[in-house]
């Protein structure tokens, strides 16, 4: 290694971020979740906006700052502003709201208070956020390919069949407390998606219908719970979920949510 190819490598690790060319260790696979989460969000979720690319990054790219926690990634994208835990099992996320770099994006965070950060982002990590040592952070430049950039949902198959019918069980056990579910319809999902979001209508016409999301790990184990009943600020959501919709197998299926 010569002389100069040394002084920008101690240059890189003095600013405290060290390059790499092996994406930092992220496997294809962790890439790809991370990917698929971050199209998913934005076709579900709206969101966050991503940011033009500044001077050090390319158009179809996206710079990470990645540091490894035991058996989880706490990674940074500066094109979308926004923290994200990946593990083996699980992925979550909270965005920043004024992002000028990663420390200042986590000291964001950590004022806001675990109140205000999304619970799965926090999962591994508890409170308060884990201190970062910059000599611990790597960074790459992730090109995006345009497949990965867009969500779709998963084509028909035994897996998502079977999925399907766990849905059912799991809509049924979170609901309960409001009602008996006579019918519910799912926005649908790929087998990689973090969440899937259900409209459940009870029975008696008084008991209007229940926006229901439901978790699902990469090992596809389900957690149900009753975001709210539905009111009219949910019309536009409650109408992505109708447009797009497959309909839960319940023993009853009248016309009609």
């Amino acid at each position: 290694m010569n002389l100069a190819v040394r002084v920008g490598h101690l240059a890189l690790m003095f600013a405290g971020f060290v390059c790499a060319r092996d994406n930092c260790g992220m496997t294809q696979t962790e890439i790809r979740r991370l990917l698929h989460f971050q199209a998913w969000k934005a076709h579900w979720m709206g969101g966050p906006p991503v940011r033009p690319p500044s001077a050090n990054e390319t158009i179809g790219t996206q710079r990470l700052a990645t540091v490894r926690y035991g058996a989880s990634w706490l990674i940074y994208s500066h094109s979308h502003g926004t923290v994200y835990r990946l593990n083996e099992r699980s992925i979550g996320s909270s965005a920043c709201r004024r992002v000028d770099d990663w420390l200042s994006c986590l000291g964001e965070l950590r004022s806001r208070g675990p109140s205000s950060i999304d619970d799965a982002l926090l999962g591994r990590f508890g409170w308060p956020l884990p201190p970062i040592e910059s000599k611990k952070v790597c960074t790459f430049e992730l090109r995006e390919p345009e497949a990965d950039a867009t969500w779709r949902p998963s084509p028909d198959s035994r897996s998502k069949r079977w999925l399907i019918q766990q849905l059912t069980r799991e809509v049924s056990r979170a609901a309960k407390d409001f009602g008996t579910v006579k019918r519910a319809i799912c926005g649908d999902f790929n087998l990689d998606d973090p969440q899937i979001w259900v409209v459940a209508g009870l029975e008696g016409s008084e008991q209007g219908r229940l926006l229901v999301g439901v978790d699902v790990d990469y090992r596809h184990t389900l957690q149900a719970s009753v975001v709210r009943r539905i009111g009219q600020n949910d019309t536009a959501f409650v109408q992505r979920i109708e447009g797009e919709s497959l309909i839960l197998p319940f023993a009853k299926q009248p016309s009609g949510l």
